[in-house]
Parts: structure tokens; sequence; C-alpha cells
């Protein structure tokens, strides 16, 4: 196996991991959302008091966006590569549009926890490191691969989609694990 197939390979296995967490974590979601504070992430009459409250509000937003942002992304993306074009033009669009969904889901975080007045969490923080060096390395790619035709960054596109897949597939999964734990300690108590 080449080392392009074998990070392919990788690529692949990561983002259907980070596809796998958020569907789990969207359960966990609706299962609980009957016992859970759910109208604390939308409505601002309730103020957010606590550091649990900030977290779970914060979490919330921030998977909204990033399941809505991995549908459409993963559906242009899709669309795009399937699509009857020169290739330069394809890539040139497909990387463009990368760019723009990034950053779309970069504002669309900072813009409806602003919206609710709502201070970052720390799995917030990091969805943010993560997603700014992406956004950096589609423009990167748009330039080199769709207008120089260079492909020398091929290779550090792959490993950083698979660091960012396997990086937001542990966040994701971090708060409702450390919830159905906390939950679990307090039945024992």
């Amino acid at each position: 196996m080449s080392l392009l197939t074998e990070t392919e390979l990788l690529n692949t296995i990561a983002f259907r991991g980070l596809q796998i967490s958020l569907v789990l974590v969207f359960i966990y979601f609706v299962v609980t959302a009957k016992g859970q504070r759910v109208v604390r992430i939308y409505d601002k009459r309730f103020e957010i008091k606590t550091e649990q409250e900030q977290c779970f509000v914060s979490f919330w937003i921030t998977f909204f966006c990033l399941f809505i942002h991995i549908l459409i992304d993963e559906q242009v993306s899709n669309t795009i590569i399937a699509a009857d074009l020169d290739y330069l033009l394809r890539r040139k669009i497909f990387y463009f549009l990368k760019l723009s969904c990034t950053l779309v889901f970069i504002v669309s975080i900072y813009a409806v926890h602003l919206l609710r007045r709502c201070p970052y969490s720390p799995a917030t923080r990091v969805v943010f490191y993560i997603s700014i060096p992406v956004a950096s390395i589609f423009f990167v790619q748009l330039i080199l691969r769709g207008y120089l035709e260079i492909e020398a960054l091929v290779p550090l596109y792959h490993w950083l989609a698979i660091v960012q897949c396997f990086v937001l597939s542990v966040f994701v999964l971090s708060y409702p694990v450390k919830e159905i734990y906390q939950s679990y300690r307090k039945k024992l108590m």
C-alpha cells in the first residue's frame, strides 16, 4: 500500500468515526432532552449562572453547529467532486467552498454564543483552535492546488484532516461521557 492510500484510508476511518460520534451524541441528546435543561440552550430568559450550565449550553451550541456543518460540508464536497467540470475549476470550487464552510462554521459558533451571551467552554475553544488551521490549510490548498498546481502539501492536508477528525471526535464524546459518569457516580452514592 502506498503512503497516500494509507492516509486516505485513515482519513476515511477518522471521518466515519467523527460521523458515528456525532450520531451517538445526537442520540444521547434526544434521550436525555426530557430531563435536561434543554430550554437553557436557546432561551435568553434563563441566565447562565454556574460553570456547569456554561459548559452545558456552550457544548450543545457547538455540537449543533458542528453537526450542521458536517452535514452541509459533506454534501457540498460530494457534489463538487462528482461535478462534470474541468479538474482545475473543480479544485478551485472545492477548496473555496471548504474554506467558506469552515469559516461560516467558526462564525456561526461565535455568533450563537454571542446571541446567547454564553462564554466558551473548553471544548468549544478546542474546536476553534482546530478549525482555524483547517481553514488556513484550505486557503493554502486553494492557492497551491487550484491556481499553481503544486501538490506539495497534500500529505499535510490528509494528516491534518485525520487529526482534526480524531480531536473533534474525542471532544464531541467528552461531554456526554462526563455527564453519564457523573450521573452514575450520583446513583452509587
